[in-house]
């Protein structure tokens, strides 16, 4: 090889690593003023709405500002926008001469901007006065529109609900329990007929008797005998196990003394037991025999009658309630309908113009096989001019649906690769940037080349084409032929609802995927079932060792208080001492209970008391009796509040175990992803509050034969049901209104804790110990507004008050009041405090509204079992059969008696719903047919600009410059000719596309924040730096012909000086350097290197080397631009 040859090799090797390699210069300790200002900027950019005062967001506040004149506010307006419009045309005009072919696009714009600066500002104007919300999306303003339909509702609910409290706190059942204030509005508080098993040792000569409800049986039930070496003492009905032997011992005197002392009165105490037992001392007569009576407290006939007409009323308003919510629900439907499609009047966005089209991929690699790149276009970008030929012609054939035309021509085609490695890739290398990890920015570049150069033809494969129309009329036709081809084309959603790494997925892979994510979702429901489990275990202890009684009404039928100590006295020695298995008689509980609320908890648990009449061994016994009461009377409220804390915080928990879980399945949108996360949110939410804390304590042996799994202690919505479970979901629905001060009280505070430590506790808004802009931003940025989880706070809300309204109506208010918390805590959030969210559609508040009809089935079907309540509403009572049964015996079974009590009108009303919802559609259809139903016509004149007019000035800079970069330097196209003409020959209006204009990952400001891609510089200044170029080229990986290099990973500064060798020196051993060394190693980078190794010992042998290079340098010649950018 001779001189010259080599020279050209040498020359050629070094300009060709000057576009695929670079030198990664170890980036500042802090940044800069300027980097701040920029960071600052940026910010701003995600809150659109954050310089809207506060009686713009809540626009019903409009007519209390009376100082601020609307013809004020219009100029000021008017005046913002001549501003913002004029500083782009100048800013455009000062960069005209770097767009070159983009003259005329600048100069239109300028020209323009005098003439439609008034009407977009008066446009803008108005839209943000009607709802400022419109800017972010059909699907936010949705959401706000349900929320105000509910809110309404909720209102009319509460009223409703008033009765139903007044009725409720008409009854004492609940009188004298800790958690009163819950339970006494509510159906508990009719009180229940029971039947009470009391039992006594021989020793104790009383017995008292009393009823929470109604008064004690004329006759008794059951009494006897159970032996002091009975195996099973756990008995209450004569003539099981050993008590028939030892029953017969009692006189039947015993039967007289209690129809003259106990026989219809609501408390009693029968004296001198031990009278009654005859016989020798043995086994049924000694100390420790236990004597039992079991007896039943039942109501007056009349006040049953009383309150099953006060249920009937009751259950008419549940009724009504419920037709109430649905007829919102379908009001708010359609009403949402009509606003979607005003806003979509109102507003054009790319949607309006662009379809998704699915690439036959056997086409495509047809068409790729007689493809040949002489031409200098990649099979892509040649196959998008074929597609746009034949989309064209056969749209064209299509008859009109608004405008009669006979051409009907493409705007713009964007393809979405089946790059997902590469986004995932490109989303890593953004995170290790943003975190100043440099070492693994460049592992990740690495990856990156390496899965360019291997999958190069995996990554240019497009799956999917997003075809965008110059006219409306070209979009209603394609959607026309879809509609009757099946499945040619569907509408686009908006640009930043497009999931880009998910295009690829097929529905049998995200279905799968989605049955993984419901199986371990299943998995953690059973988690947090154990979880209540054990924590409701610990209560139900504690509540079992009491009697549901009224101890104001119980301790006044005692004569004394030394009777009450007494007995007391009695009632804890037999219990916690003597261990004889028998059930408290009431008296330790009263008496401490009283002595708490005259001396306090402090004596209550250190007291010791005695009386003269209990005596142990001969010792007068003495104890701190109430020592354990008080202790479970701090145990039982706080771990019932613990039980409801855990459930609102296992709810957070779950919901982000859904949303990191749903985020793997691969939906192809926002919207799609926001709905099953909120499906699935809402279910765990659902299940946690009202579902799973009554299967902990559940007894179905009874009830549903088949499903005797459940045997804890609550057969029936009983008394123990309302004072616990009842209480509790009153608290839990409590608790959760203040949720959102909480979240944000917490996020905010983390984050103003962390702002300071950058600021090095200062006041100086440049100072800061971030290291990267997109530091900086994070840092300095609010959340994602999660709406997803919104959605499911509002269908838990409705849910949960719907399932057990009609016996809680304290559930509606307490409902209403989350509702307008959220509602206005939303609203600032979504303005000041959260970043700007993608589009949304309007599917996510469909989905909604799809699901919340189903809450009046939960209150017809819920309401039907509480109201059939035999002990309520019959007087039906099941006798005991031990001294401490697991749960009573309640009669209560489904299927059975189903008219024996005013609960059928729901039970009826249950399956018409029921029928309704599961042939919803087929009614929809029928009753689509009737003329006086809301339509809605989906085609109409939008009155829309053509595409390239309409698109903001931000979007049009986004595709020529950057397009006009690639194609001079890199000689990569991405976008057709015929687009760029359009562009340049728009004719800018006044109806501008709001949002994101066009379909391009990076035109996503989300996109550009995991990949660090500079779109402030890149676009709006066109200071383009290789970093985010190199973005753009990895993404663009599918447009660049087999003689396109990928850039290559940049090279860390300690890696330098074996770079160098490797890349200069390697090649000079067996030549010349002297004619092998050109001047174009300047540009290479030597004088960055030499910068950066003073102190290494090569560095004179290195400046030698460039001692002896050529000082001419050839000038680079640039790329002529096609004749469409000039």
């Amino acid at each position: 090889m001779d001189k010259e040859e080599n020279k050209k090799e040498g020359s050629s090797l070094i300009e060709e690593d000057k576009h695929m390699e670079e030198f990664e210069i170890e980036p500042k300790d802090k940044l800069n003023q300027e980097e701040v200002d920029k960071a600052e900027k940026l910010i701003n950019q995600r809150y659109p709405l954050n310089n809207l005062a506060l009686h713009e967001v809540f626009t019903f506040l409009k007519p209390l500002v009376f100082w601020r004149k609307k013809a004020n506010k219009a100029k000021q307006t008017s005046l913002k926008f001549t501003k913002l419009v004029t500083s782009e045309a100048a800013y455009a005009d000062m960069k005209a001469d770097k767009l070159g072919g983009l003259k005329g696009l600048v100069k239109k714009h300028r020209k323009s901007s005098n003439r439609v600066v008034e009407e977009a500002a008066k446009s803008q104007q108005e839209m943000v006065d009607c709802e400022p919300l419109n800017l972010l999306g059909i699907g936010i303003v949705a959401q706000f529109d349900l929320m105000k339909y509910l809110i309404i509702a909720f209102i009319l609910f509460t009223l409703l609900s008033i009765p139903m409290i007044v009725i409720y706190s008409g009854y004492d059942n609940m009188r004298g329990t800790k958690k009163e204030s819950y339970t006494a509005p509510t159906l508990g508080n009719f009180g229940f007929s029971t039947s009470s098993c009391y039992t006594v040792p021989k020793k104790m000569e009383s017995m008292i008797l009393f009823c929470n409800t109604g008064t004690l049986s004329a006759k008794i039930g059951s009494y006897g005998i159970v032996p002091s070496d009975a195996e099973d003492r756990n008995v209450c009905i004569d003539g099981i196990g050993d008590t028939a032997a030892c029953s017969s011992r009692i006189s039947a005197d015993f039967e007289l003394q209690y129809e003259t002392e106990c026989s219809n009165k609501k408390f009693c105490i029968l004296k001198h037991v031990s009278q009654h037992f005859n016989g020798p001392e043995d086994r049924c007569n000694n100390e420790n025999s236990i004597f039992f009576l079991n007896v039943k407290c039942l109501q007056d006939i009349e006040v049953v009658e009383s309150k099953r007409a006060q249920s009937f009323y009751i259950m008419t308003i549940g009724l009504f309630m419920g037709l109430s919510l649905l007829v919102t629900l379908y009001y708010a439907q359609n009403k949402l309908k009509i606003s979607a499609k005003e806003w979509d009047l109102d507003m054009i966005t790319a949607s309006d113009y662009t379809v998704s089209y699915e690439i036959d991929q056997d086409d495509y690699e047809f068409f790729k096989e007689q493809h040949r790149e002489e031409s200098g276009e990649s099979a892509p970008l040649a196959y998008m001019s074929v597609l746009k030929h034949r989309v064209e012609n056969q749209v064209s054939k299509e008859e009109f649906v608004i405008h009669e035309t006979n051409v009907i021509k493409i705007a713009n085609i964007t393809y979405s690769f089946n790059n997902h490695e590469m986004i995932e890739l490109l989303d890593q290398r953004g995170t290790a940037i943003a975190n100043h990890d440099m070492k693994k920015k460049i592992e990740i570049e690495k990856e990156i080349y390496e899965l360019g150069e291997n999958n190069r033809d995996q990554i240019s494969t497009p799956s999917l084409a997003y075809i965008t129309f110059e006219t409306q009329e070209g979009y209603e036709r394609a959607i026309k032929m879809t509609s009757r081809l099946q499945s040619v084309f569907s509408p686009a959603v908006e640009p930043t609802n497009i999931i880009w790494e998910n295009s690829h997925y097929s529905w049998t892979h995200i279905f799968t995927r989605l049955a993984i994510v419901i199986s371990i979702m299943f998995i953690l429901l059973i988690i947090a079932f154990a979880i209540f489990f054990y924590l409701k275990r610990g209560l139900s202890v504690a509540n079992g060792k009491y009697m549901n009684l009224n101890c104001d009404s119980f301790n006044k039928n005692i004569e004394n208080d030394s009777m009450r100590l007494r007995y007391a006295l009695i009632d804890y020695f037999d219990y916690y001492e003597s261990k004889l298995e028998n059930r408290m008689t009431g008296a330790l509980q009263c008496f401490c209970d009283q002595f708490y609320a005259e001396r306090g908890l402090f004596a209550t648990l250190n007291n010791y008391f005695q009386h003269p009449k209990v005596t142990v061994d001969g010792n007068r016994y003495e104890e701190q009796i109430c020592r354990e009461w008080a202790k479970d009377l701090l145990f039982a409220p706080f771990w019932s509040s613990v039980v409801s804390i855990v459930i609102v915080f296992l709810n957070y928990l779950l919901r982000e175990g859904v949303i990191y879980m749903s985020h793997r399945v691969g939906f192809h949108t926002e919207t799609s992803q926001a709905t099953v996360i909120m499906v699935f949110v809402f279910i765990a939410q659902f299940l946690n509050t009202s579902i799973l804390i009554n299967f902990v304590n559940a007894n179905t042996t009874e009830a549903f034969s088949n499903m005797g799994i459940f045997k804890g202690g609550y057969p029936d919505f009983n008394f123990n049901w309302y004072s616990d479970i009842g209480a509790s979901i009153v608290f839990t629905m409590m608790f959760n209104t203040l949720w959102p001060f909480i979240e944000v009280a917490l996020d905010f505070g983390m984050s103003l804790f962390f702002r300071i430590l950058d600021k090095g506790l200062t006041c100086n808004k440049y100072k800061t110990r971030s290291k990267t802009i997109q530091q900086y931003i994070d840092l300095y940025s609010g959340p994602e507004y999660l709406v997803h989880f919104k959605y499911s706070r509002i269908l838990n809300i409705v849910f949960t008050s719907f399932t057990y309204g009609l016996a809680i109506p304290w559930l509606f208010p307490i409902g209403l009041i989350t509702l307008v918390i959220d509602y206005i805590v939303d609203k600032l959030c979504i303005v000041y405090y959260y970043r700007e969210p993608p589009s949304y559609d309007n599917k996510l508040n469909k989905a909604t509204i799809s699901l919340m009809q189903w809450a009046p089935l939960f209150m017809f079907g819920v309401g039907f079992w509480m109201f059939s309540n035999r002990q309520i509403f019959e007087n039906y009572v099941e006798l005991d059969t031990q001294s401490k049964p697991i749960a009573e015996k309640t009669g209560h079974t489904l299927f059975e008696n189903v008219t024996a009590t005013p609960a059928y009108i729901l039970y009826i009303s249950f399956f018409i719903l029921l029928f309704g919802l599961v042939f919803k559609k087929l009614i929809s259809y029928i009753l689509r047919k009737t003329p006086f139903l809301i339509r809605i016509n989906n085609q109409l004149d939008e009155h829309l600009p053509n595409y390239s007019d309409a698109l903001d000035y931000c979007d049009s800079m986004y595709l020529m410059s950057m397009e006009r970069h690639l194609r001079k330097h890199y000689g990569v196209k991405t976008i057709m000719d015929q687009t760029l003409s359009a562009i340049v020959s728009a004719q800018p209006t006044h109806k501008k596309i709001t949002g994101i204009g066009v379909y391009d990952i990076l035109a996503n400001i989300r996109y550009c924040d995991k990949f660090q891609y500079d779109y402030y510089d890149q676009v709006l200044k066109m200071n383009f730096n290789d970093e985010s170029t190199k973005v753009k080229l990895w993404l663009s990986v599918g447009f660049m012909t087999k003689d396109t290099r990928l850039p290559k990973p940049s090279i860390k500064a300690n890696s330098l000086l074996s770079h160098l060798k490797e890349s200069l020196f390697d090649g000079m051993i067996n030549h010349d350097v002297d004619e092998q060394i050109e001047r174009k190693t300047i540009n290479f980078g030597m004088n960055a290197y030499l910068s950066l190794i003073e102190k290494s010992e090569e560095k004179n042998q290195i400046e030698d080397k460039v001692e002896e290079c050529d000082e001419d340098e050839e000038d680079d010649k640039e790329k002529g631009l096609l004749a469409d950018f000039k």
